[in-house]
């Protein structure tokens, strides 16, 4: 079959679930194909009994895929951009989630694609846990199907904006320093879970890790928010002006800085400029401190607050108007 689909730069797999979210959902095929994607369909979790294929046939201009059917571009090398897939059952959603695969057509999304998008129902939707796992994105479906067709157009300027931001930063490399003081590594462990979220979220927003301070990163994250120990072995929390006398020269060709500090530290001593940020860890979230003024992160259901930190880091550097892009929708 001859595709009818215009060729583009950006390539986007739907993979469509139960629910009557997944029959308004054809709409998503229509306006990707429209801007000129290349899209292609699948189905799983018998998908059958609320998309006809026909329709998605016809938009895409190539066979649906199905745990019956693979279609020639199942077995092709090609990748996508971007993989949507909605609502999905518990036990496939739990696939995505993990990479395990027991489904071929969710193994196939997953191998394939550079960011998952996963537009679920409220019921459905992960814990902010779910920010650890990478290139992994949840949004949630509205309970009103009146209000699924503005949704799906919400859905798709967002994931192209998003495409179209992360582009620019295919190049742009980023540092997380946790320095602990000599005297507390005893008993402050280097390897934290939230240092490990807060590096995946930069890499799922189209950043790339150096392994140091030599390679010049465009971002150099200062992670340490931990007390410092004085000459007398007496702990006490570095103000920003002795954190700013301590940084390196470098930092002029560097885009951003961004600096944890204690939550003991008044905000009022914070004096953050364009090229440098400062960030309080919260119970449930982050605050942030930039020359627009302060911005609360709260960890909300499927998107925690370093996710929605390196996506506003990511807005800021590709100058796309942008919020949260990829966002929460």
């Amino acid at each position: 079959m001859i595709s009818r689909t215009r060729k583009n730069k950006t390539r986007i797999l739907i993979v469509y679930g139960q629910g009557i979210a997944s029959t308004f959902a054809v709409e998503l095929a229509m306006l990707f194909s429209h801007a000129g994607s290349e899209v292609r369909a699948a189905l799983i979790d018998n998908a059958e009994d609320w998309v006809a294929k026909s329709p998605l046939q016809q938009i895409c201009g190539h066979s649906v895929l199905k745990s019956d059917h693979q279609p020639n571009w199942y077995f092709s090398s090609q990748t996508f951009d971007a993989a949507l897939v909605i609502s999905p059952s518990n036990f496939s959603q739990q696939q995505f989630i993990s990479s395990l695969a027991s489904d071929p057509i969710i193994d196939f999304a997953l191998k394939r694609s550079k960011t998952i998008y996963i537009l679920q129902n409220k019921q459905l939707m992960p814990d902010v846990e779910a920010c650890s796992f990478q290139h992994t994105v949840f949004t949630e479906i509205p309970a009103q199907p009146l209000q699924l067709n503005q949704f799906f157009q919400k859905v798709f300027s967002a994931v192209i904006a998003g495409l179209a931001a992360r582009k620019k930063l295919e190049k742009k490399t980023f540092h997380i320093n946790y320095k602990v003081p000599n005297a507390l590594k005893a008993v402050v462990p280097a390897s934290q879970t939230w240092l490990r979220k807060l590096s995946e979220a930069f890499v799922s927003a189209g950043f790339s890790a150096t392994e140091g301070f030599i390679d010049n990163p465009d971002i150099f994250i200062e992670a340490y928010d931990g007390p410092m120990i004085d000459a007398e072995a007496k702990l006490y929390f570095a103000t920003p002006v002795e954190q700013l006398e301590q940084e390196n020269q470098t930092d002029g060709q560097r885009l951003i800085r961004i600096t944890f500090v204690a939550g003991h530290i008044s905000d009022n001593r914070l004096t953050p400029t364009e090229k440098h940020i400062f960030i309080k860890r919260l119970p449930n979230g982050i605050k942030l401190f930039d020359t627009h003024g302060t911005r609360l992160f709260p960890d909300v259901t499927g998107h925690c607050s370093f996710a929605r930190l390196a996506l506003y880091i990511a807005t800021k550097i590709s100058h796309e108007t942008v919020a949260d892009a990829p966002p929460r929708i």
